[in-house]
């Protein structure tokens, strides 16, 4: 059974190192493209970009921007993005991938291994059917090769290079235009309108589940009230009108 591979003393650690950063500025285009200068200085490149400017002056601009520079320039990077503007959040990540490349390394080594065997038992194979299996066995190997290559590139890239993501954002600059004399008081009146109109809103949506539960609760007994009273009314009527019908009337004198 193969042993997982370990480090030896003195061997070089493999680091990936990522890192982002907010950063807050006056012109998001201008930004964006100091960020880009700022890659290619360091032999870098930007991989990603999203950009929204605002339509006019008073709009709000954002950028989401990823650069990659040669690992050994991430900490000068991070120095330059600080005269783009003013950075509000840091965040360095390391880590450690010594392992995963040593282990990646020895399978390689192995399936290359592997396959220049299975190439040689071709050679030797005497049947159709012996080749036709050792041929399928050296596809087989030649595509888990390819894909422990694929892994071996990108962890290479990892150590190689550094990823810092960065989110740059405008500044929020709202003037406020004091107004005074009728249009102040017109437009102070319509804001305080606006305000108590929205506070009436509030008010009846809170309380309208209630006043609903209310209209389920009393109105069947409103009606049922209402229904007795009518009946009892009918009743006296009918009484009434009986004690009438029962009372002798005096004969008319002839």
């Amino acid at each position: 059974m193969p042993q997982d591979p370990v480090t030896q003393p003195g061997e070089q650690p493999q680091i990936a190192r990522t890192a982002s950063a907010t950063v807050v500025v006056d012109d998001v285009k201008v930004a964006t493209q100091k960020l880009h200068d700022l890659a290619a200085n360091l032999n870098g490149m930007v991989m990603a970009e999203s950009i929204s400017l605002p339509s006019d002056d008073s709009g709000y601009g954002y950028a989401s921007m990823q650069l990659s520079v040669p690992s050994d320039k991430l900490d000068d990077a991070l120095d330059q993005i600080e005269t783009v503007g003013k950075v509000t959040d840091r965040n360095i990540q390391a880590e450690d991938v010594t392992q995963q490349v040593i282990d990646v390394d020895s399978r390689v080594k192995t399936m290359q291994d592997s396959i220049a065997r299975l190439q040689e038992l071709i050679g030797r194979s005497g049947s159709v059917a012996d080749i036709a299996s050792v041929e399928a066995q050296l596809t087989q190997r030649q595509a888990d090769l390819e894909s422990l290559l694929a892994v071996q590139k990108n962890l290479q890239t990892r150590v190689a290079t550094a990823t810092i993501t960065v989110d740059v954002s405008q500044k929020q600059t709202a003037s406020i235009v004091p107004r005074t004399g009728f249009l102040g008081a017109l437009g102070a009146g319509w804001n305080a309108m606006v305000a108590t109109g929205r506070a009436l809103v509030i008010v009846v949506g809170a309380l309208l589940p209630w006043l609903v539960l209310a209209a389920i609760i009393l109105v069947p007994i409103l009606l049922v009230r209402r229904h007795r009273r009518a009946a009892r009314k009918a009743a006296l009527a009918q009484v009434v009108a009986d004690t009438a019908a029962q009372v002798p009337t005096e004969p008319t004198a002839s």
